[in-house]
């Protein structure tokens, strides 16, 4: 283990994000912590997107808007541009939990042999929070056992097998699941690493022919990586959201659905 400090790459992707992206970008140039680089990757924002990062050019190390191929081709350009030991996605509309949270996380030095540390993230419902702890990591083999948000990843584990950019929906879950099966060695950190909210930016409730396009993914993962999904919840964040398309929402209100969410998410820890 090496007595210097970790080197920590932020990438931020973005794509028309205007009403999101400052928060983020805030988040990141806040923090307390020593040596970081911070890379944004914009998919050619025509809302005023790039007029931010702009403002903030002085703190951020290499940005470009230029089109992509969508979310995952982004993350793997921003790799490329990455020099960090280690790497963290923090995408429009994601930010970290508080100016210390790489401090806390790197406070420790690593061995080598790990690869992937992870911690917890909050989610948001408008003005409802909730702290969601990671699951036991077995669980991986049934969905995420934690959030993409909440996981720095060896800059070098990620280049020499970026994600694969044929998932348009769980490319991140494939690159954690493909880890867990070659052995790759995961740590957990006791920490609320991220916050995002489900309503707005990227992390935002996908929409019904995403869960349709969510499922089919799923689906061939469970081929290749002999998985098993947790169908139950997927459907219930099918029929979730289907309700919120529909007039139910004039009787009940929307506070009370998301209440019910948080319960759900609770219950299948």
């Amino acid at each position: 283990m090496s007595d210097k400090p970790a080197f920590v790459s932020v990438i931020t992707v973005a794509y028309n994000e205007v009403a999101t992206i400052e928060k983020t970008i805030l988040s990141v140039v806040r923090q307390n912590y020593s040596p970081i680089e911070y890379i944004i990757i914009d998919g050619g924002s025509t809302d005023g997107t790039v007029d931010i990062i702009r403002k903030y050019e002085s703190h951020i190390t290499y940005w470009i808007s230029e089109k992509d191929e969508g979310i995952y081709d982004a993350m793997n350009k921003g790799l490329k541009y990455a020099s960090g030991d280690w790497v963290i996605f923090m995408n429009s509309g994601d930010w970290f939990y508080d100016e210390t949270i790489i401090e806390k996380v790197f406070s420790d030095k690593y061995s080598s042999a790990v690869g992937i540390i992870y911690g917890a993230v909050e989610f948001r419902f408008g003005n409802e929070k909730i702290i969601q702890w990671p699951y036991s990591l077995s669980h991986i083999l049934k969905g995420m056992a934690f959030s993409h948000q909440s996981a720095f990843v060896r800059t070098s584990l990620l280049k020499q097998s970026p994600y694969n950019v044929h998932f348009r929906i769980v490319a991140d879950y494939e690159f954690f699941l493909r880890e867990y099966r070659l052995g790759v060695s995961f740590l957990y950190v006791p920490e609320v690493v991220a916050s995002f909210d489900k309503l707005t930016g990227i992390s935002a409730t996908p929409s019904y022919m995403n869960y349709k396009k969510h499922l089919k993914e799923l689906i061939e993962l469970e081929k290749i990586y002999n998985t098993e999904t947790n169908y139950e919840l997927f459907y219930y964040f099918l029929c979730f959201r289907f309700l919120l398309k529909n007039a139910i929402l004039k009787i009940i209100p929307s506070k009370i659905w998301y209440r019910i969410l948080r319960r759900r998410i609770k219950l299948n820890k």
